[in-house]
């Protein structure tokens, strides 16, 4: 689907120094506990903190499970016209079980 990457495509992207911006939407205490890097941005500040977010670059949104980074490229795509935005699969938790 469009705006959707699967975790081994965002590992392959990471891999390859590929220029992304990872931004975890959860909560600062669920970022805490664990992430997968990228920075903090909690999903009901996004529409504040456009500034943070990289203009023309890739941007990949990243949750829990993906529910909450669907709503947020959602967000970022219908209502801030943001192109290249996508969110991450599974997400934190799809991203790990991969790695094992």
């Amino acid at each position: 689907m469009e705006h959707e990457i699967k975790p081994e495509i965002l590992r392959n992207w990471l891999n390859e120094g590929k220029d992304i911006q990872l931004i975890d939407i959860r909560e600062p205490y669920e970022f805490d506990e664990l992430n997968i890097g990228g920075e903090n941005i909690p999903m009901a500040e996004l529409p504040f903190q456009l500034e943070r977010l990289q203009s023309g670059g890739t941007i990949v949104l990243v949750c829990k499970t993906g529910s909450r980074s669907e709503l947020g490229v959602k967000l970022l795509v219908d209502q801030y016209e943001l192109k290249d935005v996508h969110r991450l699969v599974g997400g934190v938790e799809g991203y790990l079980v991969g790695e094992q």
